[in-house]
Order: structure tokens, then C-alpha cells, then sequence
């Protein structure tokens, strides 16, 4: 499946794409529920709240899989 951003007169697109990166990903449905629901509870409605909880869980895989790596 392809999909395709179509950006039209967005000022601040290029800034955010320069700052960030972007990935598609599939997920199982009921864990990505329960990541919503935890996001929520935790950060509330706030805007970027689920792109700053994924960058977290992200952050916290590569420290773990760092530590395990490197040898003691």
C-alpha cells in the first residue's frame, strides 16, 4: 500500500520534515490500543503527545539493546 502526503501551502511543512523523521509502521490493533489509552492517561489530549511517547519507546529499545550489546 502506498501513501502519499499532499501538502498545500504549509509554511511550517518543510521545517517540521527537516526536524523530523517519518515511519509507517503496522502495529497489532489491541497493543496499539493500549499504547493510545496509556498515552492519553499519561500525557492527556496534549498536542504531539503520541509522537513524543513513540519517540520515548524508541529512545528506551535502543538503550537496552545498546546495554546488552556492549560487552562488560
Amino acid at each position: 500500500m502506498l501513501r502519499y502526503i499532499i501538502v498545500v501551502n504549509n509554511i511550517g511543512y518543510e521545517k517540521m520534515v527537516n526536524e523530523k523523521g517519518i515511519i509507517h509502521v503496522r502495529i497489532q490493533k489491541e497493543l496499539e490500543k493500549k499504547f493510545r489509552i496509556e498515552v492519553t492517561r499519561f500525557y492527556g489530549g496534549e498536542r504531539g503527545a503520541l509522537s513524543r511517547a513513540i519517540e520515548e519507546a524508541i529512545e528506551l529499545w535502543l538503550k537496552v539493546k545498546t546495554a546488552k550489546a556492549k560487552p562488560t
